[in-house]
């Protein structure tokens, strides 16, 4: 969706095939999916990480003198200091770093851990 919208900020660029981490969805043990106000809470943490990562949200700042803007309808873009361009998206994924013998996916312990873990600061 977000190549759909245009082109990306000025002096960014698209990723190339595999240039951006990923996973396969078979992968992936948990998703969470965050509201529009987790989504502007994670834009906001990202804009205030400025000297890290800059966001195309038309802002400017002690470190951007320049802003950047997509297209609108696009989700928001933001890239590191590579100038690659990636979607800051609402919803993020996880896959179990280390698996027992045997163990399939999340178990139901981890499961409450993490639904405890993304309800703090709520």
């Amino acid at each position: 969706k977000l190549r759909a919208a245009g082109e990306p900020p000025a002096d960014w660029r698209w990723p190339l095939d595999g240039e951006l981490a990923s996973v396969p969805a078979s992968s992936v043990d948990a998703r969470v999916l965050g509201s529009a106000e987790d989504l502007a809470a994670k834009q906001a943490a990202m804009v205030a990480h400025a000297t890290q990562l800059w966001v195309a949200d038309g802002s400017a700042g002690d470190v951007i003198d320049t802003p950047r803007t997509s297209s609108d309808g696009a989700p928001v873009p933001f890239c590191l200091s590579n100038l690659i361009t990636q979607p800051l998206l609402g919803t993020e994924s996880f896959t179990l770093g280390e698996r027992r013998d045997g163990e399939s996916g999340l178990s139901g312990e981890t499961l409450d851990r993490l639904d405890c873990l993304f309800a703090e600061g709520r």
